[in-house]
């Protein structure tokens, strides 16, 4: 015997005996009891080996954008006009006014806020006339307003157009401070002296309140040639006058910074 060894009471003796024979017994069963069994070890593999190769197949590319989604991400154009807008019986009907050829050939939501005979001041006592459409365009909120119009007040006296289309323009702006604005006057054929007189009002409104001025009239998009894209009845355009209205609109947005696509 080792001399300073004292032999450990019998009950110490007896206890660690006991706790060895229950780890003996209870250890094995709990270890198999713990353990995953091999088929459901190779389930959980090919489930997380198929979740990881559809997340990590391409992590650089975007995700796809719901339906919602995407028509929230089309750019908004609001299109403020009349008859040249709106269509008349020289088109063909749906489908083939300017407006949706337009909204056709980009990635842009385009709404038309047009009625027929109206103008900057025609329309007026019917609470139709262009400044009286601002307010609903600006509840709208579009990411770009095209003014097309002053066709249809040629016989207005030319202070009070001058008035109603720095009115419109104005209010436009005012409501909607970020928009981009366009603006022109459609006329079939050489346009008569008080065209020309709502042309000068458009294009001076335009610089007052940092809008685009594009100008129809001088430009010949209904003149010379281009008058075959009129109608029958001398006024209004045809499906192919529509169709181009949708390009040298379109043309017209982008050079003023609309993003094309």
């Amino acid at each position: 015997m080792l001399q300073g060894f004292e032999r450990p009471p019998w009950w110490a003796v007896a206890l660690m005996a006991v706790c060895t024979a229950f780890l003996a017994v209870a250890l094995p069963i709990a270890i198999e009891r713990g353990r995953v069994p091999p088929e459901e070890v190779a389930a959980s593999r090919t489930a997380a080996g198929s979740t990881g190769s559809s997340e990590s197949a391409d992590p650089s590319a975007p995700a796809t954008p719901s339906g919602a989604e995407e028509q929230d991400a089309r750019l908004r154009v609001a299109a403020l006009g009349d008859a040249y807008t709106g269509g008349s019986a020289m088109d063909s009907g749906a489908g083939h006014r300017w407006y949706e050829l337009l909204a056709a050939q980009h990635p842009w939501e385009v709404t038309p806020y047009a009625v027929g005979g109206t103008g900057f001041v025609t329309g007026a006592a019917q609470g139709q006339a262009f400044p009286d459409r601002v307010p609903e365009i600006v509840a709208a909120r579009p990411d770009v307003v095209v003014v097309a119009g002053g066709h249809d007040d040629v016989a207005a006296p030319v202070d009070q157009v001058e008035a109603a289309v720095r009115r419109t323009l104005g209010d436009l702006r005012a409501g909607l401070p970020d928009a981009r604005i366009v603006v022109g006057v459609f006329w079939p054929g050489r346009a008569p002296g008080p065209a020309f007189a709502v042309d000068r009002a458009l294009r001076a409104a335009s610089g007052e309140v940092g809008a685009a001025f594009v100008d129809p009239l001088n430009d010949g998009w209904f003149d010379g040639a281009n008058q075959s894209l009129i109608g029958r009845d001398g006024t209004y355009p045809t499906d192919e006058g529509h169709a181009a209205l949708a390009q040298r609109i379109g043309d017209a947005l982008v050079a003023a910074g609309v993003p094309a696509g």
